[in-house]
């Protein structure tokens, strides 16, 4: 196990999709600069819209630095490969509140509505208690119905607070003995 798998305390494993398909679900790694830049590539300009709440053709290099450099601890991400080539990515950073984190997942249209994203936000809470995180935080269009319905259905105590065409929401994603995070 390298370094990255250590301190995300999470090991490389599969997924079965809904369609059968298996995917291997990873921490990021440093090595996934070009992969990541050519998921990236791949989405629709709705899915950029969506993921970063403005137009976004292409990713900076500072970009994805960004994404691939995390600790595990302050920063955390995972990553779906089915036959080699990227088709999720889930992250959180952690804010200001050392208690809370900024949570963000994008999954490829192709592999969309095969909960890939909602097992994203499990596997990324667990991580994030081990690393002392209580709440996540996303900010979702209103438009976005998928990623909404994703939040809503985890199983979390959720609040949300509208504004505009965003959606603020806050996921008490600490564990609580008499519920359990559906997936």
């Amino acid at each position: 196990m390298d370094a990255t798998s250590r301190t995300l305390g999470h090991r490389a494993d599969t997924m079965s999709l809904c369609n059968a398909t298996d995917a291997l679900v990873r921490p990021i790694s440093p090595r996934d600069g070009a992969a990541l830049m050519e998921f990236h590539r791949q989405l629709s300009d709705r899915a950029c819209f969506f993921r970063y709440l403005a137009p976004r053709p292409t990713l900076r290099v500072d970009e994805v630095q960004h994404l691939i450099c995390v600790n595990g601890v302050d920063r955390a991400a995972l990553v779906v490969e089915v036959n080699g080539a990227l088709i999720a990515v889930g992250g959180y950073d952690r804010l200001c509140d050392p208690r809370q984190a900024k949570v963000a997942i994008v999954v490829g249209e192709a592999f969309q509505h095969q909960y890939i994203a909602s097992e994203l936000l499990c596997r990324l809470a667990h991580l994030a208690r081990i690393a002392g995180v209580s709440q996540f935080k996303a900010e979702v269009r209103s438009e976005d119905a998928t990623m909404l319905s994703v939040f809503r259905e985890a199983g979390f105590a959720l609040s949300s607070t509208s504004r505009s065409n965003m959606v603020e929401i806050t996921m008490n994603i600490a564990l609580n003995p008499d519920t359990t995070p559906s997936t």
